[in-house]
């Protein structure tokens, strides 16, 4: 299995997807590179897709 990395917006230091901070440098991660918040994009956006459609289809 691939380990996604992505670099620190400070330092440039590698990390892997869904890291909270830096372990070199102790910056925050940008929330979209954090797991759960896509997680939790996906299954909202999933959410109103099925909302909609069970509206529209109605």
């Amino acid at each position: 299995m691939a380990v996604r990395l992505f670099s620190c917006p400070q330092c440039d230091h590698m990390l892997r997807l869904g890291s909270a901070q830096c372990g070199q440098c102790g910056a925050p991660t940008p929330p979209a590179n954090r797991t759960p918040t896509h997680i939790l994009g996906v299954a909202g956006l999933t959410f109103i897709c099925i909302l909609a459609a069970a509206l529209f289809l109605r």
